[in-house]
């Protein structure tokens, strides 16, 4: 037992010995082995500050995986070395294929030899970075191993190669240019060696020249000299005769006033100082700029002769009527236009103070004619109205009355013509169909002229418009026509009135009675009278110079219709003799006659259930007029004074939809009462009617408030239309 313990211990201790020897052998390997790890971390460091240091990006790729990489590697693709560390090459060199240069980016090349490319890789920011690539494997018998990737970015490099490039190619372009050889560049020395001779004798030629130059510019400045004084005295002999003509004359250039001699400034009462510099048409009438500067066209073209006429807006605002004729001169060494100018104010208001009269001498010499038409349109009336109150049938009655309508109407339509042709206003001038016009005044002549005289027409069918005045036209064949008449009232005779187109054709010579060419209607009034003596044809349109008996006429018929033609931009010609007649051919301009006639439908008479305030002080027309809009299913209450309409629409002012009211009424007119309606109710529809327009017009209502303004007589089923138009307006 003893010796088993004893052998026992021998064994612990020789185990015990064992295991200090081992662990002693164990601490010196491990001092060792730190060592060791300390001598490689020193070369993990050593490695890594190289790596750092290199302008080369290198990184460790492994199964197409970044595993490692340098900074430079990541300044030259513009990643972050977190964001690239984990990701494929996809990043950048994406969609690449299997061949072999893509093989260098992908580490799928075995071979043992570094292999060199030039790529394009893809930088962070979307562009393309030109690289060269360098690779190889860590271990040539295990690919596994990873794989060792080095680009250098020589964007730089191929911009200094692609300039050092350029200027090869353009030393190799140049250097033909710049290779002369000794026998070009002698040749050249002889050749300017000549040159010089030749430039000398030039030089020696050219003095010569100066100096005859010279002598002829001194010559042509003296006779400069003299043109410029005579140009000066011609100018102070024109300003002298344009200051001392009655006329007035002016200068314009480029538009603008350059001088205006002392008439003008005299009938237009502006100075010097404000026409010099102002525009040609600032003193013009608005209306009539167009037309001023169409006729200064036409006169600088030599296509216009004849003066043409405008107003002028002189300084107290009044308006004044001017004269015209242009030409085109040089004034100052420079193209303008002298203006020639004559104030017809006063001959104008004397035009139309003749025509005026000459209007009443024509109604007085148609005032029998007149007189006769209305004595038969009462007649008709008188007549049909006592048929119908002894009419039996209902339908006689009717057949009876129509007629006294009809009868009514043409009375209408004969004082409308009667009050057309006295109008004292001039109306404006818009475009007009001139057939309509013809056909109603020759309307009028068969009422009015004698039986023995026979009226003929030939009116074109073709659509004749021209811009117009109607009342003047109308005026123009009335007074020809009347003259006709009277040259025919001994023994009669025909007289035939035509209306046509005509075209003037352009000619070398003047037109015989001064048409400019272009396209006009042409009317004619023919008659078979005693015809005008040759002695007296070019009188015959002179104001107040007549062949008439005293008591028979004041001559201002033929002066009239020139004046009207001539301002309308026509003219007339007169062929007569002695005993065979005589005849006027008057000329318009036309213009396109484009607008539309339309056709008259039958209108269906509508009424309503309105309110109606009538005001007339004619009693009967009162009654009457209340029954007719009574008929057409209105409540009307009606007033014969002006001042009670006013009274019972001031305690009622909502008591009624529309207000009718004459205007020529006692106490207070029409128009003065639709101005204290509208104080009381602003919105109420007004209609005020008139049998004559001269002192009021559509203008004039309008600016007052009032909705329509109608002539008198209404028919039912005008009086209904205008009633509805209002209301439905209102």
């Amino acid at each position: 037992m003893e010796k088993i313990k004893t052998d026992m211990d021998e064994k612990q201790r020789r185990l015990l010995q064992e295991y200090i020897f081992n662990l002693e052998d164990i601490k010196e390997k491990a001092e060792e082995l730190a060592i060791a790890h300390g001598k490689l971390k020193q070369s993990q460091d050593m490695l890594t500050a190289v790596i750092g240091s290199i302008t080369h990006g290198i990184c460790l790729l492994r199964n197409r995986t970044f595993v490692w990489c340098n900074k430079t590697f990541t300044d030259i693709l513009g990643w972050e070395l977190e964001e690239i560390i984990g990701k494929t090459t996809e990043i950048i060199y994406p969609g690449a294929g299997e061949d072999e240069k893509a093989g260098i980016i992908h580490g799928n090349v075995p071979q043992a030899k570094s292999i060199i490319y030039e790529f394009d890789l893809l930088h962070k920011g979307g562009r393309h970075v030109p690289c060269l690539l360098t690779g190889r494997p860590i271990d040539v018998n295990n690919p596994s191993g990873g794989y060792v990737l080095s680009i250098t970015d020589f964007t730089e490099l191929k911009r200094i190669q692609e300039e050092l490039r350029n200027a090869y190619r353009e030393l190799e372009e140049r250097s033909d240019e710049l290779v002369l050889t000794n026998e070009q560049l002698e040749k050249e020395i002889q050749e300017r060696k000549g040159a010089e001779n030749k430039l000398n004798q030039y030089r020696n030629r050219l003095e010569e020249l100066i100096k005859e130059r010279t002598r002829q510019l001194k010559k042509a400045n003296e006779q400069l000299r003299q043109e410029i004084t005579e140009r000066k005295q011609a100018e102070e002999l024109y300003r002298t005769l344009a200051h001392s003509s009655h006329a007035g004359v002016y200068i314009a250039q480029e538009g603008k006033l350059q001088f205006v001699n002392p008439h003008i400034l005299e009938y237009t009462g502006y100075s010097e100082d404000q026409f010099l510099g102002s525009d040609t048409l600032d003193y013009v009438h608005p209306d009539d700029h167009a037309m001023v500067r169409k006729n200064i066209i036409e006169m600088l073209k030599a296509t216009k002769t004849a003066p043409y006429e405008y107003r002028l807006i002189d300084r107290e605002g009044n308006v004044k009527w001017l004269m015209e004729t242009v030409r085109s001169i040089t004034y100052k060494g420079s193209r303008a236009i002298l203006g020639n100018t004559m104030d017809i104010t006063e001959r104008y208001k004397m035009e139309k103070f003749l025509s005026q009269s000459q209007k009443m001498q024509a109604i007085g010499t148609l005032a029998g004619g007149i007189a006769h038409d209305f004595n038969n349109i009462l007649g008709a009336m008188i007549g049909y109205t006592e048929m119908a109150q002894l009419a039996a049938s209902p339908e006689k009655r009717q057949h009876y009355l129509e007629q006294v309508i009809r009868a009514c109407d043409r009375a209408k339509n004969l004082v409308n013509q009667i009050l057309t042709f006295s109008r004292q206003k001039e109306q404006e001038r818009r475009p007009i169909l001139l057939a309509p016009i013809i056909q109603e005044g020759i309307k009028l002549l068969r009422s009015s002229l004698p039986s023995t005289i026979k009226i003929t027409q030939s009116i074109t069918d073709t659509p004749i418009m021209v811009l117009a005045d109607a009342t003047q036209i109308h005026q123009v064949l009335m007074n020809l026509c009347t003259n006709a008449a009277h040259a025919m009232h001994d023994k009669g005779g025909i007289l035939n009135i035509q209306l046509v187109q005509k075209w003037i054709y352009p000619v070398q010579k003047t037109h015989p009675i001064g048409l400019e060419p272009g396209n006009y209607a042409e009317l004619t009034v023919n008659d078979t009278g005693y015809g005008i003596a040759a002695s007296i044809m070019d009188r015959i349109f002179d104001p107040f110079f007549t062949t008439k008996k005293p008591g028979e006429g004041t001559g201002l018929g033929l002066s009239v219709v020139y004046g009207i033609v001539r301002n309308h931009g026509g003219s007339i010609d007169v062929a007569s003799k002695p005993g065979q007649g005589t005849t006027f051919s008057v000329y318009l301009p036309l213009i396109k006659a484009d607008e539309k006639i339309e056709e008259k439908v039958a209108e269906t008479v509508l009424g309503g259930s309105e309110r109606i305030l009538f005001v007339d002080d004619e009693a009967a027309l009162v009654e009457g007029t209340k029954e007719m809009m009574a008929s057409l299913g209105y409540r009307v209450t009606s007033r014969t004074s002006s001042v009670e309409a006013m009274e019972l629409f001031r305690a009622r002012p909502h008591g009624f939809d529309l207000v009718i009211t004459d205007m020529t009424m006692p106490n207070m007119t029409g128009v003065e009462l639709a101005r204290e309606l509208l104080k009381i109710r602003p919105d109420i529809p007004i209609i005020i009617c008139t049998g004559y327009s001269e002192i009021i017009s559509d203008e004039m209502v309008k600016s007052i408030g009032i909705r329509q303004l109608v002539m008198k007589p209404l028919f039912r089923k005008d009086l209904a239309k205008v009633i509805k138009e209002v209301l439905n307006t209102g």
